[in-house]
């Protein structure tokens, strides 16, 4: 089983890691990316995406650490191995952790310091460093109530967060700051398997920064391009994943729509433009299964009526049939207050309308009207989550006098929505008016 990695690289250490944590023996080969070693035709054959790490397991090859973790736990792990659990709640906790990751605390670390180590940036900027200051203090809320990152046993989410967290530190972040954090840092570094030998050998090359402080890296890879590489994925398989639909074809389906909405020519590709026509009739659902849907669940929600995000979460669960057990919360009593609510500086803050911002608003408003333009609704020709949401937004921009008229493809869509939507007045009317009468308030109009 090969393994192609880097060693600077926190992804292929992260690997590494989870082969030594399952006693793998795998051949691991080096590859140099400044010398071009995965643009080569037989790199390109395995993973068409040039990244590392890669692995070869006997001609199945693989990508994306977190999914190559994944698979080896699944494969060569213990049948009830906890690295990556098999009951769905506790697997869904770690695989969340496994997304923070992934979406949150690594590219908050690119972000703050990519600049400085790769592209010649003197100093790290101040706004980037406390974005990523923010997350460490989201990251130490998961460890309130749980000795590791997925919860009570040490998991796939502690080796790829400690990773990232470790890169963090040699960059001298102050990890220890973060009383949580700093308790399970300690810890994970004592029982993951390999931490010393593998990932402090590899992650700490000051040549590698000195050497190439001024990699001229291009620009993330276009939308064409992403999607000739997806293609190549469907060179041999009639699935995004394989020979059979799977998850993996149901998020890529909900992209490639958007794509298509956007006026993106999908069908230039022609495995995708295959793909996406028999995804499109086989996707249970694809067209109205969210309209269809009729289930009970006991789920607790805390929401104030006036909140547009509120709003949007009851008009879902109205859709598809789902009985909250609503817990309001009371904002005036303090039950909810937290340093999250300065966002909103003219409602809570007294602040007067920012024009800049004010402009962001009518751009972005301007971009949702041209969605609409050839669909009835922001996703296709059928009512969806996404008009559920958009409209429990757009109906707070109208309460805020927000004018909605220069938009007509968004006042029409606005319109039929309020009459569509399942329990539109009973659900958001009532509570945006709500939300109005709290702005008054506090705005003293």
């Amino acid at each position: 089983m090969d393994l192609y990695v880097t060693p600077i690289s926190p992804a292929c250490n992260a690997v590494l890691l989870l082969a030594k944590a399952l006693k793998l023996n795998l051949n691991v080969k080096l590859v140099d990316l400044m010398a071009g070693d995965t643009k080569t035709p037989e790199f390109l054959k395995m993973n068409p995406q040039h990244s590392v790490p890669t692995l070869n397991d006997s001609g199945f090859c693989l990508w994306e650490s977190r999914a190559i973790m994944t698979y080896l736990v699944n494969k060569y792990g213990s049948r009830d191995d906890p690295l990556y659990p098999k009951d769905p709640k506790p697997k869904a906790v770690v695989e969340s952790r496994l997304f923070f990751d992934a979406t949150t605390l690594y590219p908050a670390f690119a972000k703050c310091y990519y600049p400085v180590l790769f592209y010649g940036q003197n100093k790290i900027n101040e706004k980037d460093l406390e974005d990523a200051k923010n997350v460490f203090e989201i990251f130490d809320t998961f460890l309130e109530h749980t000795e590791y990152a997925g919860g009570d046993t040490f998991s796939v989410a502690d080796i790829t967060l400690i990773v990232t967290v470790t890169v963090f530190q040699l960059c001298h972040f102050d990890v220890h700051a973060y009383k949580r954090i700093s308790l399970w840092f300690n810890k994970v570094k004592e029982i993951c398997p390999g931490y010393k030998d593998i990932l402090l050998k590899n992650a700490d090359v000051p040549p590698f920064y000195s050497t190439h402080k001024q990699i001229n890296e291009k620009d993330p890879e276009d939308a064409k391009n992403v999607f000739e590489i997806f293609d190549t994925f469907l060179e041999h398989t009639e699935y995004a994943g394989g020979d059979t639909f799977s998850v993996a074809d149901i998020t890529l389906i909900v992209t490639v729509t958007v794509f298509q909405l956007c006026h993106f020519d999908v069908h230039a590709y022609k495995r995708i433009s295959l793909w996406f026509n028999k995804v499109k009739e086989i996707c249970p659902g694809y067209k109205d299964i969210l309209r269809k849907i009729r289930c009970k669940m006991g789920i607790d929600l805390y929401y104030v009526p006036g909140s547009a995000p509120c709003r949007a979460v009851l008009l879902a669960a109205k859709a598809v049939g789902v009985d909250l057990n609503l817990k309001y919360t009371d904002l005036m009593k303090g039950e909810h207050l937290t340093p999250e609510y300065i966002k909103y500086p003219v409602i809570f803050a007294g602040a007067s309308y920012d024009p800049a911002k004010l402009t962001k608003c009518e751009e972005a408003m301007k971009f949702f009207d041209t969605f609409l333009a050839n669909s009835e609704y922001a996703a296709g020709n059928d009512l969806t989550l996404a008009d559920l949401t958009l409209a429990a937004t757009v109906s707070t921009y109208e309460v805020m006098d927000f004018d909605l008229t220069p938009y007509k493809n968004v006042t029409k869509w606005f319109a039929k929505v309020k009459q569509n939507a399942p329990g539109y007045e009973e659900v958001n009317g009532k509570n945006v008016l709500i939300f109005k009468q709290l702005v008054d308030s506090l705005t003293k109009k």
